[in-house]
């Protein structure tokens, strides 16, 4: 069994299910009750908005059916194919919803077990790119066979038999492959739409405009990503449910967007490369609950 884990994943919470699956990849013999115990949800993630991190399928079925949907469109847990954590035969959905702060003691509790993460970039043709993060495994109880030494001996000897005794051709420069505008957008996009989420997920309170710490860590990242993509352009959308007056909540919808702006613009991003409106309840998201809290967001679109 491997006595390191390397993970690299491309957004806060894919880092995090990436860190969980290296765990049970080096500890295999953990249970449900001990992964609980080790990774306590008020010790590494204390500002999600579920009561667990770890959810079993039938769980999962359970919430489902009492009717909250959040579990149902999967905004709370991972539970896409691939997704699933495997615990000891049993499916386990890990929470979604990671805050930069949240991942950074996920982080730390994490290398107490040799397991190290960070976010990063992970290329489209990754096998790992749909689930979204990379493992990579270092040391082990058995080392590499002697005979595998050899081989690689004999290799490099008669490679290096074969340079001095042929001609060398002449070497051609190495072409440099820029990635395509198209998809370079794609990946912007993508890491804009995984930051909407957990912004979301940081619920304004009901007649309130003002951002929450927890909604102040995620647009960090979203500056972060805009600092790595200065072309890229933003159009924020405010939206609430279909309580109240029609014009308060075209005005509140308008004040949670330009909050997002002024508090992207204070942290150095160009106002040039911002614009908000307030939709009211006009596009609701859930229309069979008009009062739903999903009705209650903000857009991030990235202008084209």
């Amino acid at each position: 069994m491997a006595q390191k884990a390397f993970v690299t994943g491309r957004t806060q919470n894919r880092t995090a299910l990436g860190i969980i699956a290296a765990y049970l990849k080096m500890y295999p013999n953990t249970t449900l009750s001990e992964l609980k115990r080790t990774f306590s949800k008020a010790e590494v993630c204390p500002d999600a908005g579920i009561s667990e991190l770890f959810y079993t399928e039938k769980e999962i079925e359970v919430e489902s059916k009492t009717g909250i949907e959040w579990f149902q469109r999967d905004q709370a847990c991972f539970t896409q194919d691939g997704e699933w954590l495997n615990v000891k035969g049993t499916k386990v959905a890990f929470c979604k919803m990671w805050t930069a702060p949240s991942l950074a003691k996920l982080q730390k509790k994490a290398e107490n077990y040799g397991i190290s993460a960070q976010v990063g970039d992970i290329a489209k043709s990754d096998n790992n790119y749909k689930v979204g993060y990379t493992i990579t495994y270092e040391g082990g109880k058995k080392g590499i066979p002697f005979w595998v030494w050899l081989l690689l001996a004999l290799l490099i000897l008669g490679a290096a038999a074969f340079f001095f005794l042929s001609n060398k051709e002449e070497e051609k420069p190495a072409v440099v492959v820029q990635p395509k505008v198209e998809e370079v957008q794609t990946v912007v996009e993508t890491k804009v739409n995984e930051i909407k989420e957990h912004f979301n997920a940081a619920e304004f309170e009901k007649k309130k405009a003002e951002l929450s710490e927890a909604s102040k860590a995620v647009l960090m990242d979203l500056v972060k990503v805009l600092n790595e993509n200065p072309s890229v352009k933003l159009q924020l959308e405010g939206h609430t449910s279909a309580e109240g007056d029609d014009n308060f909540n075209k005005k509140l919808s308008t004040s949670r967007a330009k909050a997002a702006v002024d508090f992207l613009v204070a942290n150095g991003i160009d106002s040039s490369r911002l614009s908000y409106s307030g939709l009211g309840s006009s596009q609701l998201k859930n229309t069979a609950n008009p009062e739903a809290d999903e009705n209650r967001r903000v857009e991030f679109i990235v202008i084209k």
